[in-house]
């Protein structure tokens, strides 16, 4: 058990270092690391890594059940402490993110019934930990995911049945709101839905926002979900893709001047021979600035590359399934 441990710790460094963008040799990727608790060696321990690009220090989480533990690694990846927290809470708090902010690590728990949050924050200068309850959501507004710039993490909320996102942060154990954005004025779909019923879960579970990490490859389940959301620094870009009008909603917002804007993309339509076994099908990617979308069917296949900061197509690709 042991030894399968070890593996996962060297695998967990290799995503560290490969999110971090610093160069190490093969040698020093596959670190072996050790750490105090032997009771941490089982299964259905989650294990998360955070490196600070500053100290040159890596943690590694451990949750499980009730258990939060947090080991601490030098420069050199040998342990400087390991600690552990017992973080008691109901049965409908679940983890929503997880951060390194201001020289602490953060977790956000997510309480689903009531939007609900709790935050148990990890210091790791004297390894003590402290808890925040009961950081509550106006109940005109669902919860959408967690956001961070500079050290400060934010909540984003959709307000319900209406065309505006809420911006808020944690100060003084209070949920604070730092920005509305409101878009009523841009028609998202043909059908005329506001953007709570195109981004809230409750409405259809479809909805569920995905965050993207640019910085690692990303999996097929994770991409194929039509609501994305891409941070870059301080830019924030949630992409929504409707298959139906065949088109790409951006919305765009920036965490340090809290300027917005949004725009519709159209998708070039394709021959499709109709009651195919495949259906005309759309989807999108961002990649910096460049929007891959994507049109498909059983007969043909479009790529658009699309520049949102010059606004127009700057390549294309299109192939049959006779090529």
């Amino acid at each position: 058990m042991k030894t399968l441990h070890k593996i996962i710790l060297k695998v967990l460094f290799l995503i560290v270092v490969l999110r971090s963008g610093i160069e190490v040799n093969a040698q020093n990727t596959l670190k072996e690391l050790t750490f105090s608790s032997d009771s941490l060696i089982q299964e259905n321990t989650n294990l998360y890594p955070i490196y600070n690009e500053t100290s040159k220090e890596l943690y590694l989480l451990f949750l499980k059940g009730k258990t939060i533990s947090c080991g601490k690694y030098d420069a050199n990846y040998n342990e400087k402490s390991f600690t552990n927290y017992e973080y008691i809470n109901g049965s409908n708090f679940i983890l929503a993110d997880y951060y390194l902010s201001k020289g602490q690590v953060e977790f956000i728990y997510h309480n689903k019934s009531v939007d609900k949050f709790d935050k148990v924050i990890y210091n790791p200068k004297n390894t003590s930990w402290a808890l925040e309850r009961n950081y509550i959501l106006p109940e005109n507004v669902e919860f959408l995911t967690t956001l961070e710039n500079n050290g400060t993490i934010y909540l984003l909320g959709v307000v319900k049945n209406g065309f505006a996102l809420n911006v808020y942060n944690f100060i003084n154990k209070e949920l604070k709101l730092v920005k509305t954005f409101d878009y009523s004025n841009q028609a998202f779909d043909s059908d005329g839905k506001n953007l709570y019923d195109l981004l809230a879960i409750s409405t259809n579970p479809k909805n569920k926002l995905k965050k993207i990490d640019n910085s690692l490859p990303n999996g097929i389940n994770t991409v194929k979900n039509r609501n994305k959301l891409f941070q870059n620094k301080e830019k924030i870009t949630i992409t929504l893709d409707n298959n139906s009008d065949k088109t790409t909603s951006l919305i765009q917002f920036n965490l340090s001047d809290f300027t917005s804007s949004s725009s519709v993309i159209s998708m070039k339509s394709i021959d499709c021979t109709p009651d195919t076994s495949l259906k005309n099908n759309s989807n999108s990617f961002l990649n910096d600035n460049i929007l891959l979308q994507v049109n498909v069917c059983n007969d043909n296949m479009l790529l658009s590359f699309y520049d949102i900061t010059k606004n127009k197509v700057v390549k294309e690709y299109l192939t049959n399934k006779e090529h």
